[in-house]
């Protein structure tokens, strides 16, 4: 198990009783069967004690495993085509898990990802729920998680809902599963300082507008993930070819929202 002290966070009422958000969301999502290997699911949350200045949670471990940040650099700075496309299609049933519990995870990124290698097929386990918002349908009007993640919506009109962010953020996943060595940043992608392959779309998850993002169901039934993956590569001699194509998942921003952040003055 792994045990993590946290400040005593935000409640929620379950059955008459406060309890941590994180506690009850974590309950709330982690109520479904998850053993198939190749299934993504949150870490199991064990037990819980309030001792009123914190919380101690006692989630899961799974062995081996390590977060998808450090698995990307053990892979030479990316992954091959086929282990991405393993991992984002498990992302994205694991967002559709949330939306379909009315959780918005609000910080997925690959930190927050962690990637079981006790298998020839990479699991993927979402952890850190300690920014959920139980409620995915309103507005949000104060950005909490990764600032350099955010939201071309939330610089350009100061809000953002749950499910163009969640599919803005695995886009961001998928960006830096791809570039080798790439960090991500949206005012580094909305200002041209970041260079998208041009083999890349220009409709798909960073698409600059929420409303032209695809929603999750229809992310799931994208072409390149339905394709069946052809195996997971020896990370050790796999290359990502120039030529290699990511239909569609990744695009280029639009010239209007460059315009407005310049007149925002977060041109910088």
């Amino acid at each position: 198990p792994h045990i993590l002290s946290c400040p005593t966070p935000k409640t929620h009422s379950t059955n008459g009783k406060l309890i941590p958000v994180e506690v009850a969301v974590m309950k709330k999502v982690g109520r479904e069967s998850v053993d198939s290997e190749g299934k993504s699911a949150p870490v199991s949350l064990l037990d819980w004690y309030n001792l009123h200045q914190e919380v101690i949670l006692v989630q899961e471990r799974p062995v081996p495993s390590h977060d998808l940040f450090c698995h990307i650099d053990a892979s030479g700075g990316c992954l091959n085509e086929e282990e991405a496309k393993i991992i984002m299609k498990q992302l994205v049933d694991a967002a559709i898990h949330l939306e379909k519990n009315g959780v918005f995870h609000r910080d997925i990124k690959s930190e927050n990802i962690l990637i079981e290698t006790g298998s020839e097929v990479p699991r993927v386990r979402l952890i850190d729920f300690g920014l959920t918002s139980p409620g995915p349908h309103r507005l949000c009007l104060y950005l909490v998680g990764t600032r350099d993640h955010s939201p071309p919506e939330w610089l350009w009109f100061g809000g953002y809902t749950a499910g163009p962010t969640t599919v803005w953020q695995l886009g961001v996943v998928l960006f830096e599963m791809v570039h080798r060595s790439s960090q991500f940043r949206t005012i580094d992608f909305l200002m041209d300082r970041i260079h998208i392959r041009s083999t890349l779309s220009e409709k798909a998850c960073l698409a600059g507008l929420p409303e032209e993002r695809p929603t999750l169901e229809k992310l799931k039934s994208h072409s390149w993930l339905s394709e069946p993956p052809h195996g997971v590569a020896d990370r050790k001699t796999s290359k990502r070819s120039s030529s290699l194509d990511y239909p569609s998942l990744v695009c280029v921003h639009f010239v209007g929202i460059r315009i407005n952040l310049i007149l925002a003055g977060f041109f910088y």
